[in-house]
C-alpha cells in the first residue's frame, strides 16, 4: 500500500484538472510550453454551458425549436426576422424558463498508472430560473408594403451553475486512498439586445434584418480539494476565479417564402469580432509556479451560423416543421497574449482544435383545438444538438437529444403558452481531478468514465396583442393620450 501511495504521489505531478464549471489553468502545455493563456474554460464539456443558439418562446420550445419557417409571432426575430412581416397588429411578449440539471459520473478511473485506480461514482444537481426573452413589435404599412419593427432582448448563453462533486479514489480492492471534492459556482450570461425590421415585398416573399448588440458579463469560481486518507495528512486546496466581459455587434438576415401548403425559411447570423476582457484570481496552499495574468483585453471571433427551415401545412389546424442549423465552432478563436490564435473551447491552436462543426436538427408539430372562442394549441417536438468540442482522450462528442411537449391558450388579445423539454446525453469523457495537478499547469486529463446528463426545462410565454379597441389599447390611450372625447 505504501508503494502504491508513493507511486501515486510521483505521477500526480504530470496530471491536471480542468475545473468543473471553471477555466483551464493559466499556463497551458497543450498549446505551447512556457506560454500563459488568459483563461482555460472547456465550456461545452466542463461548465455545462450550451453554446447552441436557439430562438425564444414556449411555443417554439414545444415544437423542439423548429420555428425558422414558421416565425409568425412576437418571438419571430429570434428565429427568423423575416417572419415579423406576418404580424398584423402590435404585439408584446415575455418569456421565462426554469431548468433542473443533473450529471451522473459513473465508472471513472485514473489511467495514468498500472493498474488503473477506480473512482467512486458521483453526481451533481442544480436548478435555475430566470428571464429568457422579451419583445415589442409594431407592424405598419409604407409605400403599399407591409413592414414590422421590433425591439427585443434575449438571454443567449446562460452560465449560471452551482454544483459540488464528492468522490474517492480507491485501490483495486476498493480501499479508499484519497478524498476529492470539486465545487463550482458560475453566474451571469451573454445577452443580445436587438432591433429588427421586416418587409413583405411580394405576396410570397418576406425579408428581414436584425441588428444585435451582444453583452456578456459572467464570473466563475472553482475550488478543488484533495486529502490523503492517512492520519495527519493536510488537505490541499486550489481555487481559481475569473470575471469576464464581452461586447460585440452582428446582423441576422432572414428570408421567408410562403406558399399555400408550405413555407421555406432561411436565417444567416453573421460572424463578428467581440471585445473580450477578463480578470483572474488564484488561491492555493500548494506550491505553484502559476500566477494570474493581469486584467487583459483581447478579441474573440464568434463564427456565423446558418438556419434552414421547412414548415408543411396539411390543413389550417395542423402544422409540421423541421429545422437544420450549422455552426463551425473551430472558428471560435481569440488572440492569446503572445499573439497566437487559439480556440475558445480547448485552447488549441486554431488549426488543430478538437472543436468542430455542429449540425443541429429539430422537428416539431402543432395542432389547434377550438373550444368556443378559445384556441388550444397542442405541440410536440424533438431536437438533436452536438456540442462544440470532442473529448481529447476518449474521442467522444457530447450530443444532447431532447423531447418536448407544449400547450397553449389563445383567447382574444391574450396568448399563454407553456412547454416542457427533457434533454439527455451519454458519453465517454475524460476529467481532471487532483488539486495538486492544478498547481502544476500541465493540461493532461488522467481519468475517464461515463457521463450521463439529464435536464428538464419548463417555459412560460405571455403574448399580448393590441388590436384597435382592445382593453390594452384603451389603457395605453388613457396613459399616453388621455380619455377620448365624444363628439358634441
Amino acid at each position: 500500500m505504501l508503494a502504491v501511495r508513493a507511486w501515486k504521489s510521483s505521477v500526480r505531478r504530470f496530471r491536471v484538472f480542468v475545473l468543473v464549471g471553471g477555466p483551464l489553468l493559466l499556463a497551458s502545455s497543450v498549446v505551447r510550453a512556457q506560454s500563459n493563456l488568459p483563461f482555460g474554460l472547456l465550456v461545452s464539456e466542463q461548465a455545462r454551458t450550451s453554446f447552441t443558439l436557439v430562438g425564444a418562446g414556449a411555443r417554439a420550445a414545444g415544437m423542439g425549436g423548429a420555428f425558422t419557417a414558421v416565425a409568425d409571432d412576437a418571438s419571430a426575430a429570434s428565429f427568423n426576422p423575416a417572419g415579423l412581416a406576418q404580424l398584423l397588429v402590435p404585439e408584446a411578449s415575455v418569456v421565462f424558463d426554469h431548468t433542473s440539471l443533473k450529471d451522473d459520473y459513473q465508472g471513472f478511473s485514473s489511467f495514468d498508472q498500472t493498474p488503473t485506480l477506480p473512482l467512486t461514482d458521483s453526481s451533481t444537481r442544480f436548478d435555475r430560473t430566470g428571464f429568457n426573452f422579451a419583445s415589442a413589435t409594431i407592424p405598419f404599412r409604407l409605400l403599399s408594403r407591409r413592414f414590422a419593427f421590433q425591439l427585443s432582448a434575449q438571454r443567449a448563453v446562460d452560465f449560471t451553475y452551482d454544483g459540488t462533486r464528492h468522490l474517492f479514489e480507491t485501490d483495486q480492492s476498493g480501499q479508499k486512498l484519497y478524498e476529492l471534492e470539486q465545487t463550482s459556482h458560475q453566474q451571469g450570461a451573454i445577452y443580445t439586445y436587438s432591433a429588427s425590421l421586416a418587409v413583405q415585398p411580394t405576396e410570397r416573399t418576406l425579408l428581414g434584418v436584425t441588428v444585435n448588440r451582444w453583452d456578456g458579463n459572467w464570473s466563475f469560481s472553482s475550488t478543488n480539494t484533495e486529502q490523503q486518507l492517512t492520519a495527519g495528512s493536510e488537505k490541499e486546496a486550489f481555487t481559481f476565479s475569473q470575471s469576464n466581459h464581452l461586447t460585440g455587434w452582428n446582423y441576422d438576415l432572414g428570408l421567408l417564402l410562403r406558399y399555400p401548403f408550405f413555407n421555406l425559411g432561411l436565417r444567416y447570423r453573421t460572424p463578428f469580432d467581440a471585445t473580450y476582457s477578463f480578470q483572474a484570481r488564484l488561491d492555493t496552499n500548494i506550491p505553484t509556479p502559476l500566477t494570474p495574468l493581469p486584467p487583459t483585453r483581447t478579441t474573440l471571433h464568434w463564427p456565423g451560423s446558418l438556419n434552414v427551415g421547412l414548415a408543411v401545412k396539411p390543413s389550417d389546424t395542423f402544422l409540421l416543421a423541421a429545422d437544420w442549423a450549422r455552426t463551425d465552432w473551430s472558428k471560435m478563436i481569440f488572440d492569446a497574449p503572445d499573439g497566437t490564435l487559439v480556440n475558445f473551447f480547448d485552447l488549441a491552436p486554431a488549426g488543430s482544435t478538437l472543436a468542430g462543426r455542429s449540425d443541429d436538427w429539430r422537428i416539431g408539430a402543432e395542432y389547434l383545438l377550438f373550444v368556443g372562442s378559445a384556441v388550444l394549441p397542442v405541440r410536440a417536438g424533438w431536437s438533436r444538438e452536438p456540442q462544440p468540442l470532442r473529448d481529447a482522450v476518449t474521442g467522444d462528442r457530447i450530443v444532447r437529444e431532447g423531447w418536448s411537449f407544449g400547450l397553449g391558450l389563445k383567447k382574444g388579445w391574450l396568448s399563454v403558452d407553456t412547454a416542457v423539454r427533457y434533454t439527455s446525453s451519454n458519453g465517454q469523457v475524460s476529467r481532471f481531478l487532483e488539486a495538486e495537478e492544478l498547481a502544476t499547469g500541465a493540461l493532461r486529463a488522467t481519468s475517464r468514465g461515463t457521463l450521463d446528463r439529464h435536464d428538464w426545462s419548463v417555459f412560460l410565454s405571455v403574448l399580448v396583442q393590441i388590436p384597435s379597441g382592445s382593453p390594452p389599447e384603451r389603457i395605453l390611450q388613457e396613459i399616453f393620450v388621455g380619455p377620448s372625447k365624444s363628439a358634441p
